[in-house]
């Protein structure tokens, strides 16, 4: 892991935090009930202070201290019996949400790890292949998505338009509304697998960042394969046998 993800998951997991201690003091009502959550706030920001300066060589945030507080002087002890300052007091509408506290931290970008034991991220490969006679069979159905979505076009607009493989496939998907219609045009379906995998971390979700490699995640199959469902067509009467 490079220290840009680094310092990017360290990011993530302060948010988390703040968010957890946030909803912990927003619901209880007396500090012991908040102690993990203070706890598991200062371990987060110290590991993005840290992760910020191994990054850049630069203190980005004051280092935070961990383990219990030094005791203060005791000229500032107080008696229980003596109130806390005005100052100190926050009320439960001095508390932001976490949506906006969120916002005023700004999004981060790029892939979202997994946090917390009861969620992850469950990825779904799927593999269909096909039998293709003649691959001009696809090229011509692509030219009739094409006039069905602009009837008004002439003859040689659509050959000009829809003239290989890729642009046929686009007019497909196109008028089936992004969807891959099943089964799909001028190819008979000959067998077909789909995994579920626990994955590590989601793709960005960003339109303008494709993954490099986005069925990269069946690298590790062996130990995040969750389970294997696959069909078997029958090329001649198109029935297919499922076996989970």
């Amino acid at each position: 892991m490079t220290g840009a993800e680094e310092f990017r998951n360290a990011a993530q997991a302060l948010i988390a935090a703040i968010g957890d201690h946030l909803n912990a003091v927003s619901e209880a009502g007396n500090p012991s009930e908040w102690t993990a959550e203070s706890e598991a706030l200062r371990e987060a920001a110290r590991a993005y202070a840290e992760a910020g300066a191994a990054l850049t060589g630069e203190e980005l945030i004051a280092p935070v201290p961990g383990g219990e507080p030094d005791p203060p002087p005791a000229s500032e002890l107080t008696s229980a019996s003596d109130p806390p300052p005005a100052s100190d007091l926050t009320s439960a509408s001095d508390l932001t949400s976490v949506s906006e506290l969120a916002s005023d931290l700004g999004s981060v970008s790029g892939p979202v790890p997994v946090s917390g034991a009861a969620g992850g991220v469950l990825s779904i490969l799927s593999r269909l292949d096909y039998l293709v006679d003649d691959f001009g069979e696809i090229i011509e159905a692509g030219r009739r998505s094409y006039r069905a979505i602009r009837p008004e076009a002439t003859e040689a607009e659509v050959r000009a338009e829809v003239g290989d493989l890729s642009s046929a496939i686009y007019e497909i998907l196109h008028v089936n509304e992004d969807q891959v219609p099943f089964p799909f045009p001028a190819a008979k379906p000959i067998s077909g697998v789909v995994w579920f995998l626990e994955a590590g971390e989601a793709m960005s979700d960003e339109l303008g960042s494709p993954p490099a490699d986005p069925f990269g995640v069946a690298e590790d199959a062996d130990d995040g394969l969750l389970f294997t469902h696959r069909d078997i067509y029958s090329p001649w009467s198109g029935a297919f046998a499922e076996d989970g």
